[in-house]
């Protein structure tokens, strides 16, 4: 990898990388990324427009150890159910 970093040559960077484990990617971790991207944008947007700001942001906080510690682990397991399911049959 120095070496492409001292000679600005980045072709082959990627392969090189890849073979000396250097890129760890987990699925679970991405996916659920994805998804609290786009519901923390809605809380956010949501939250911002109401009168007591204070008491949803409570709420929010309730919410989100609820999807962190239940609702995460169930989607996962039913997306890794579906995905490995629609694999095999393509």
């Amino acid at each position: 990898m120095l070496r492409h970093l001292d000679s600005g040559e980045w072709e082959g960077l990627k392969t090189a990388l890849i073979q000396q484990n250097a890129v760890n990617w987990k699925y679970h971790l991405a996916f659920m990324e994805t998804k609290a991207a786009i519901m923390f944008g809605l809380w956010a947007r949501w939250i911002s427009t109401r009168k007591k700001r204070q008491v949803w942001l409570v709420v929010f906080k309730y919410y989100l150890l609820l999807a962190l510690f239940l609702f995460a682990p169930i989607v996962f397991v039913i997306d890794l159910l579906f995905s490995n399911l629609f694999c095999q049959i393509m």
